[in-house]
């Protein structure tokens, strides 16, 4: 072999190699930025916990998919190829330095580099792949603009009609293998939820008394005759009371903490059994990326840290904390879920409770100042149990006294009498 055939060869060899790793990068970027599309809600709570302040979080949640993907386009065509790794490996050098300066603090928030497809906590292990990927750019970067390796489009220009074919039926089955992945994996998270709902029911016809923290849809009613129970939560005004909790990736979390952002905080109570708190939780994830510069929304939730974190991961939540047996709903005169209660910036109570969505709403609204629904109870007309107050001298009928005579107008205007029936 002649000394024009060993340089030929050594440059065919780095020529394969450059375009092998302009394919394997084409690749990570397409199926990250897709993934992160299908899950929006979860990167926006991945970048949230890696210190992304909220309202940022949701802008780069839409952002970082769509380069990602232009990217893995850039990628592919000779011309474009240089840039397409400059690109990368910005983005790369980015992801990096986040992920050392986490697990430098001794943070492990959710990785979901590949949306819902690895969503794990960081390890040194997300550090080294990066690392890997970076020096992969890295190198197409160093070779420069006039050889980023060998052409695709020509390349494929080359083969027959038959192989090309081919080659896009192999594409097009590994898509539908892993879209049909991503459905599977979706199914199964269904059916846990709907599991968990099953057993929460049959508990209730069972006749089994829930937790305090894990109580029905709606604050207990008093049974017929019995004294009136004692208004629920805490009086407007009074201290708050400190706590320290762990969040969804381990960190402690303190009431200190939450009111430290200069924003008045919801703390609502949920559960991952009681059902109302599941319908609830769509509008909750909306409040926290819509409202996060007026309100500061955190969920305290109890049961097990993998059914709140499957509901995290659904709807996109961000400040979830876990008490291990209603501990905090206690101290805050909780009776059932899902109940809420605003905590001004001084640490003060600036509400009184609300029970059941519909309160729950209603307190958010106040709060932000938003129009109220008509015929909503005014602030001052919502008592500790979420209900409006009734006016003074009001009375109550009891069981077994006569109804009150009742004459309202039907749809047609004439009047009807409660007697008449």
């Amino acid at each position: 072999m002649d000394q024009y055939s060993h340089i030929y060869l050594e440059a065919l060899s780095m020529d394969l190699i450059l375009t092998g790793a302009r394919l394997l990068l084409s690749g990570v970027f397409l199926t990250a930025g897709l993934a992160k599309l299908a899950d929006r809600p979860g990167s926006r709570r991945a970048l949230v916990g890696f210190g992304v302040p909220p309202r940022l979080a949701t802008s780069l949640a839409g952002g970082l998919p769509l380069a990602e993907l232009a990217v893995a386009a850039a990628l592919l065509p000779l011309g474009w190829a240089w840039w397409g790794a400059l690109a990368g490996l910005a983005l790369l050098l980015t992801f990096t330095l986040a992920i050392a300066v986490n697990l430098a603090r001794g943070r492990a928030p959710e990785c979901r580099c590949f949306g819902q497809l690895s969503a794990a906590p960081l390890s040194w292990k997300t550090l080294l792949r990066n690392g890997a990927l970076s020096l992969l750019a890295g190198l197409i970067v160093w070779q420069g603009r006039a050889s980023p390796g060998l052409s695709l489009v020509g390349w494929a220009g080359g083969l027959q009609l038959l192989q090309l074919a081919g080659m896009l039926a192999i594409g097009l089955l590994v898509v539908l293998a892993a879209v049909q992945g991503w459905l599977l994996s979706h199914l199964l998270r269904q059916h846990g939820r709907l599991l968990l709902r099953i057993a929460a029911l049959e508990e209730r016809l069972e006749g089994r008394s829930p937790a305090p923290h894990s109580a029905p849809h709606s604050a207990p009613h008093s049974a017929p005759h019995s004294a009136p129970q004692p208004a629920a939560g805490l009086p407007a005004g009074s201290r708050a009371p400190a706590f320290r909790l762990r969040d969804l990736q381990g960190q402690r979390v303190t009431l200190e903490s939450l009111t430290a952002h200069g924003k008045p905080l919801l703390l609502l109570f949920a559960d991952p059994a009681c059902s109302a708190c599941t319908d609830l939780l769509p509008e909750v994830s909306r409040w926290q990326g819509q409202h996060a510069n007026r309100l500061w929304v955190a969920l305290v939730s109890s049961g097990s840290r993998t059914a709140n974190r499957r509901l995290a991961e659904e709807h996109g939540l961000g400040a979830l904390l876990l008490q291990k047996d209603g501990e905090v709903a206690r101290l805050y005169g909780v009776r059932g879920t899902p109940s809420a209660v605003v905590v001004r910036t001084d640490g003060t109570i600036g509400s009184l409770l609300a029970e059941g969505p519909d309160m729950i709403r209603l307190l958010v609204q106040r709060t932000l100042g938003l129009p109220m629904p008509a015929g909503a109870a005014a602030p001052g007309e919502i008592g500790g149990n979420g209900r409006q107050r009734a006016q003074p001298g009001a009375t109550r009928p009891q069981v077994g006294e006569p109804a009150p005579q009742v004459r309202l107008p039907d749809l047609d205007g004439r009047p009807v009498d409660l007697t008449d029936y």
